[in-house]
């Protein structure tokens, strides 16, 4: 069995992204499992450029319908005993056409509830569309806002119904999953992060000071910036200044907060796999996503929080972790708070961070937690034993 994984778009070719992160490192960890792996990207016609040295093979769509070229692809490539692990492209007529011809052999990767995304983006474009009284423009109206009809409510069941199996990176989604298309074999097995390259060092002195971040990849209502920020304005804390860094942020995107005696916050910029790895030995704790709620989710597995634990560093998060909120010796690294718009208690994260700050070793503790439950080591065996099971008939 050869294991094919399929990439619509251009995220594989820039090796800072989240998605290419976890890719390359997914296809090394199968590989070391002895399993054939080939990674390949369908690429939109002359854009993007590669800035990595992964294997990965790159086809150029020549239109922007990238169904005919893979189509193409599969038929001269794939053979009846081999699968394709698919980065779920949201449903479309070009994949329920793929999919009635190879569905036999397409696990899917389910990363988000697509209706909800589906329609978020149908609805942003549609604030975009200047006023009009044609009927088009209403009839979108009505089917964006009042009926809620996208292409995920036209042909996503009967795609999932045309493939083998599917892998949700949460239970959340996973019942999304099962609950649109009856009988769809789909299991939870939720994001993982790729092995460190550098050693784990001890954790920060901490006396009067404690250093806060955030990484992040893009600006997103879900991450709750507006909270941090609301909560360190009522911060009177003289005995623990805080030092807040936004990372994958300029400061032109964050919003303009002077310092004062309480705090202060400092937008880094983007960094690349290697410097954020570097960076992480400076910080007492992280924070990950705060308002999942406004998009209507209650869990996710990010692969930033797993690549913070992975460095050892502690978490303060808005919503349930697939991995870390379901595990003892992980939750205890974790301070979860209210999935809502309040404000953030940062006397409550001070706090949280000097019972841990009690601990021996720490970090070390923390990443050898992580190493445990959230690499990509652990999820790649995972991935390949269910796809085995499902190409050889002996899946629950």
């Amino acid at each position: 069995m050869k294991v094919f994984i399929v990439h619509i778009g251009n995220y594989l070719l820039d090796g800072n992204s989240g998605v290419a992160q976890k890719t390359f490192a997914q296809a090394s960890e199968m590989r070391s499992l002895g399993v054939v792996v080939e990674t390949v990207a369908f690429v939109h016609h002359k854009k993007g450029e590669l800035n990595h040295t992964q294997p990965l093979t790159i086809i150029h769509c020549a239109s922007a319908d990238p169904f005919p070229t893979l189509h193409e692809f599969l038929d001269v490539n794939v053979k009846s005993t081999d699968a394709v692990l698919f980065r779920y492209p949201f449903a479309s007529p070009g994949l329920l056409q793929l999919v009635a011809k190879f569905g036999r052999q397409i696990i899917f990767e389910h990363n988000t509830i697509e209706q909800e995304e589906m329609l978020l983006t149908q609805r942003k474009h549609f604030k975009k569309l200047p006023f009009s009284l044609s009927p088009s423009y209403f009839s979108y109206f009505l089917r964006s806002y009042v009926l809620k009809q996208t292409w995920e409510s036209k042909f996503g069941s009967e795609i999932l119904k045309s493939v083998i199996g599917g892998i949700s990176v949460t239970h959340e989604i996973a019942s999304y999953e099962r609950s649109r298309a009856k009988g769809y074999n789909t299991i939870c097995i939720a994001n993982g992060a790729p092995k460190l390259n550098d050693a784990i060092y001890p954790a920060p002195e901490f006396h009067n000071r404690l250093k806060v971040v955030m990484v992040l990849g893009n600006k997103h209502v879900w991450h709750g910036i507006d909270r941090l920020i609301e909560g360190l304005k009522r911060y009177r804390n003289a005995e623990v200044f805080i030092e807040l860094d936004f990372i994958g942020f300029t400061g032109e995107e964050v919003p303009v907060v002077s310092s004062t005696d309480y705090y202060k916050i400092s937008a880094l910029g983007r960094y690349n796999p290697a410097q954020l790895e570097a960076a992480m030995q400076q910080y007492h704790l992280a924070v990950g996503s705060l308002a999942l709620h406004k998009i209507n989710l209650s869990e996710a597995s990010p692969l930033k929080v797993r690549q913070c634990l992975m460095a050892g560093v502690p978490m303060v998060l808005g919503y349930t972790d697939t991995d870390v909120s379901n595990s003892k010796t992980l939750s205890r690294y974790a301070l979860n708070v209210p999935a809502d718009d309040s404000p953030l208690n940062w006397e409550e994260i001070v706090i949280f961070y000097q019972g841990l700050n009690t601990i021996n070793d720490l970090r070390m503790k923390v990443a050898a937690a992580a190493d445990e439950e959230l690499s990509m080591r652990v999820k790649s065996a995972q991935y390949v034993k269910f796809i085995q099971s499902l190409m050889t008939g002996n899946a629950q």
